[in-house]
């Protein structure tokens, strides 16, 4: 490849747009053959990035394409799911999509939409803009709503706990804002808006309370279990209110550097809290793609915790 015009991607995370490939001087014969060698890959229409620089991770490939999105629209502001990657806030499933609004041209009333290959453009008022490494966002209350009214309340609800909680978005700024938008799909907003809480602390335990909401099962985030004496047992992720009946989200991550002691360590946390009357659900990542099965088994426990009690 011509060492101009790998200077020049580098200056740019790696980033060509077919403009700078013509300022340059690169024929449309050089781009094809860079390309069929992978020295070069297309990311869309007008924007490329050199081959060695192309993650596998999805999540960074959503955000090296926003990146280029943004040299394509160079007044755009990354918004949605986009502007949420942007700002390290956990997203359940990465958006298909990289998603921009840009302020409507002069004279122009009506709001639009424009789609290219990935990237979907809105144009709209003139945004409020937040500033991040990877560009110009909308704040990120303004983008955990657009997210819950495109994805649903369960991927708006796991990232607006995490922005809670990292203290990037107040949680009555949120629901104002929830509160005032009319808009299509504006429950959803609303919905995550009221559930948002910041003593979540993973996206899997996010969800797990989800599916308890549906579910109709009422939990507590964060319990403390006290002994008998008042003598601290542990800190539990979910206890169900007014029960006996304590659910444990499992990570892969949770074990994946644990040693034998950490194991062993935590099946004695486990046995002492059944010995003081407690039933534990334990729910892993495959348990959440069957809410009803979970459901189930949770209140199977509490029909459980309710039997030893009466005997008791």
């Amino acid at each position: 490849m011509d060492p101009v015009v790998r200077n020049l991607a580098e200056r740019h995370h790696g980033l060509l747009t077919t403009a700078q490939l013509r300022l340059a001087g690169t024929s449309h014969k050089s781009v094809r053959h860079w390309v069929a060698a992978s020295e070069l890959i297309r990311l869309t229409r007008g924007l490329y990035v050199l081959g060695d620089h192309y993650p596998r991770d999805r999540a960074a490939r959503h955000l090296l394409l926003a990146r280029g999105s943004l040299l394509l629209v160079p007044d755009g502001v990354l918004s949605h799911g986009t502007a949420l990657l942007a700002h390290g806030i956990p997203v359940i499933t990465v958006p298909p999509e990289v998603r921009l609004q840009r302020p409507l041209s002069p004279g122009v009333q009506r709001k639009g939409q424009v789609r290219r290959q990935g990237i979907v453009i809105d144009a709209t008022q003139t945004p409020t803009t937040m500033t991040t490494s990877y560009g110009p966002t909308v704040p990120v209350g303004t983008a955990i709503l657009q997210h819950a009214k495109a994805r649903g309340v369960e991927e708006g609800l796991a990232s607006a706990d995490a922005a809670v909680r990292a203290a990037l978005v107040p949680p009555r700024e949120l629901r104002e804002q929830a509160s005032s938008d009319m808009g299509p799909h504006s429950r959803r907003a609303r919905q995550v808006a009221d559930l948002a809480d910041g003593r979540i602390e993973s996206v899997g335990e996010s969800r797990l309370r989800f599916v308890c909401s549906l579910g109709g099962v009422d939990v507590v985030p964060q319990a403390t279990i006290r002994d008998e004496s008042g003598t601290f047992v542990a800190r539990v992720d979910f206890r169900v209110r007014g029960t006996n009946v304590l659910l444990e989200f499992d990570g892969r991550v949770k074990y994946a550097a644990a040693n034998g002691s950490a194991l062993w360590d935590e099946k004695r946390r486990e046995d002492r809290l059944r010995r003081l009357g407690y039933v534990v659900v334990r729910v892993v990542w495959a348990d959440l793609a069957d809410p009803m099965a979970l459901i189930a088994r949770i209140q199977d426990a509490l029909l459980s915790e309710r039997s030893s009690r009466a005997s008791a």
